[in-house]
């Protein structure tokens, strides 16, 4: 059993840096196909909702159960009167929710991320253009009469206005050249575009350790199995995501390949660590790891993903469906081992 289980701790090192760094990459060079692959971002909508549902159920009937089984073993029965395993997973979440919504913002930034196409999965944008287009349709009938020859004096005081400027640019200085907004040259670069996804990067790595802390303090090879298919449901589109932002900033190609392989060397990172802490000390850090782990996993799961995923309009109730499926996918994972 220890050898499978060591087996698939190693296995589990090189599928997630190998998968992640290819879903990463992948935008970059197919940047045009994902900025514009409407279908595929339904898909995305939805694999992020599954993959939501089993970051809860694994937070909740996995890691945060076995992680107080550990403690108690550990230090006798003592231990839950001081709820220290809830008091982990707590402080697991508030570890999160701290470096990605007070010290990175990286929600701000997402929100801020400008040139995204159209989410399919939001109706509600649509629907408020078109009314707005009618709104404003009925007014221009209304009103055109009026405006007609006022439109025509403010053209005639137009025309003569942009003409002397024409007239004045003439004038053999190249300081008074139109700016192409065009070239780049001649705009100046849009810092935002390029620290936005360096942000997103380098939240994602700390919760990426978090989680690979928990696979790598596992000792049984269900549970390595379970965690690994957790974290690579979530794994290949959070790098998918990252890729995407990476596309749309002004990063060379090079550096913005150094920071996805940082990424995706995260998760790898977190398993050595977890697996080294849980071979070298006491049993009781297995259940510390996990137990905090429970609280990264709930955080992910519950107010990174489901929040980001419903803050768009449309899909709700196969959002939702593909929770529960997450949820019950665990749980019936769960369930067939103890029944083993």
């Amino acid at each position: 059993m220890a050898s499978s289980t060591t087996l698939w701790k190693s296995l589990s090192i090189v599928i997630i840096l190998i998968l992640g760094f290819l879903a990463s990459a992948l935008p970059l060079f197919l940047r045009e196909h994902f900025n514009h692959a409407r279908g595929f971002a339904l898909f995305m909508c939805l694999a992020n909702a599954f993959a939501g549902g089993v970051f809860i159920s694994i937070a909740l009937l996995h890691l945060l159960p076995e992680g107080s089984d550990a403690l108690q073993e550990a230090y006798g029965e003592d231990v839950d009167k001081y709820h220290a395993g809830q008091s982990l997973c707590i402080a697991g979440y508030v570890t999160i929710l701290f470096v990605e919504r007070v010290m990175f913002k990286t929600h701000a930034c997402a929100q801020d991320l400008s040139g995204a196409p159209p989410d399919p999965c939001d109706h509600s944008h649509a629907k408020h253009s078109h009314a707005n287009h009618n709104h404003s349709h009925s007014h221009s009938h209304t009103e055109h009469s009026h405006s007609d020859h006022n439109d025509s004096e403010a053209g005639k005081e137009v025309a003569v206005d942009v003409e002397m400027k024409e007239n004045a640019g003439d004038g053999g200085s190249e300081g008074n050249e139109p700016v192409n907004e065009e070239d780049p040259k001649q705009v100046a670069a849009p810092v935002e575009k390029v620290a936005t996804p360096i942000v997103l990067t380098c939240a994602l790595a700390v919760h990426s350790i978090s989680a690979g802390l928990a696979l790598g303090a596992e000792s049984t090879t269900h549970a390595v199995l379970l965690l690994f298919f957790t974290i690579i449901a979530h794994k290949w589109s959070a790098g998918l995501a990252l890729g995407i932002s990476f596309s749309r900033s002004t990063l060379e190609l090079r550096r913005a390949l150094v920071y996805l392989l940082v990424f995706a060397c995260s998760t790898p990172l977190g398993i050595a660590i977890g697996w080294a802490a849980a071979s070298l000390l006491p049993d009781s850090v297995k259940g510390y790891l996990l137990c905090y782990s429970s609280g990264t996993f709930l955080y992910i799961g519950a107010s990174e993903i489901l929040v980001e995923e419903y803050s768009h309009g449309g899909w709700r109730r196969s959002k939702f469906c593909f929770v529960l499926l997450g949820i019950f996918a665990i749980f019936a994972a769960s369930s067939w081992a103890d029944f083993d």
